[in-house]
């Protein structure tokens, strides 16, 4: 549903991902009536990009106070204040994801349904001559996406 949206992508042409970059898709997505964009969903490649951004530039450093060597960034914060505060994304890093794309999504546009008339529901699946009760929950969902073709931010051709 991303792919086939009109008005729901930031080309990469070919660049890394940079803050510039994602901070234009916020803005799309709030144009295109995105409440909260609060998940980024990008493959380990680009998640590893993003925690390059902490190391750049004027950005906040991250200090960590153990004995680990290395750094990760698990936000992205955007500059565009919005209530008092900057949108906030959590990345979610999946290794099957497209490595050349990222996508941010506004999850309360987003919902697990049931089915008409198939939610949860508690069968009896006791075997006829059974000296033992048998229970069986069966249920048909679908997931249901608002304004699924605007509010969710498909970048594409994103530098691997």
């Amino acid at each position: 549903f991303l792919e086939a949206g009109s008005n729901n992508k930031v080309d990469g042409s070919g660049n890394p991902i940079s803050p510039d970059m994602i901070n234009d898709g916020f803005q799309l997505g709030m144009e295109n009536g995105a409440n909260n964009m609060n998940v980024f969903v990008c493959a380990p490649n680009q998640a590893r990009r993003v925690s390059k951004f902490n190391t750049t530039g004027n950005n906040p450093v991250i200090v960590r106070t153990e004995q680990t060597a290395g750094s990760f960034v698990s936000q992205f914060q955007s500059d565009i204040p919005r209530g008092g505060d900057a949108q906030r994304s959590v990345i979610l890093v999946d290794e099957s994801f497209p490595k050349d794309k990222v996508v941010l999504l506004d999850p309360p546009k987003i919902a697990l349904v049931p089915l008409q008339n198939r939610q949860v529901k508690d069968e009896d699946a006791t075997l006829p001559g059974a000296d033992a009760y048998q229970r069986r929950i069966l249920g048909e969902y679908t997931m249901e996406f608002k304004n699924a073709s605007e509010s969710h931010i498909l970048f594409t051709d994103v530098e691997i």
